[in-house]
């Protein structure tokens, strides 16, 4: 390759004739294309500001309706352990509500069960003194039949009846 210096070959003319060319493209471009370009990127750079800052409120919202489901979770669930505490308690409170009915209805049964074996064991002792009062009939009468004779038939009307004067007439 070949090195050219500065003053061989080289046309002053043309290179004047291109930069004068270049300046006159640059003026045109700077003053019909690059503003409406400029204009363009700063309308698209606005747009793409507008846009991070309609994302950040919408981001700013969703966090908010976020928190604000978070605490109503947290609501819920103090009010379903509420409502469980309150459940638990009513049942606790059924429970011994039914367990002192119980108890008394058993009580109530334990006595009337006591009285009616109370019952029947007087019946039963009445029945026996009217059985032993029985027997205690039948055997005095057969031992008076067995010791009595006319003699002492007559010494016991006699005095019965004497008895029985006295008692009627007074003295």
């Amino acid at each position: 390759m070949m090195i050219l210096a500065i003053g061989e070959g080289f046309n002053w003319g043309t290179f004047v004739v291109q930069f004068l060319s270049f300046a006159v493209l640059l003026f045109i471009l700077g003053k019909f294309a690059f503003p409406p370009l400029k204009k363009m990127a700063l309308g698209r750079s606005h747009a793409i500001e507008e846009q991070f800052a309609r994302l950040d409120r919408e981001l700013a919202e969703a966090e908010g309706r976020m928190s604000e489901y978070q605490r109503r979770l947290e609501q819920i669930g103090t009010e379903v352990a509420q409502r469980m505490q309150a459940g638990q308690e009513e049942a606790a409170k059924t429970r011994g509500t039914l367990l002192a009915e119980a108890q008394a209805l058993a009580k109530a049964e334990l006595e009337k069960a006591h009285r009616e074996v109370r019952m029947e064991r007087d019946k039963a002792v009445l029945e026996l003194r009217a059985t032993v009062t029985d027997l205690a009939v039948t055997a005095t009468e057969r031992a008076i039949d067995a010791l009595m004779n006319e003699s002492l038939h007559q010494r016991m009307v006699e005095r019965t009846i004497a008895e029985l004067d006295k008692a009627v007439r007074p003295t």
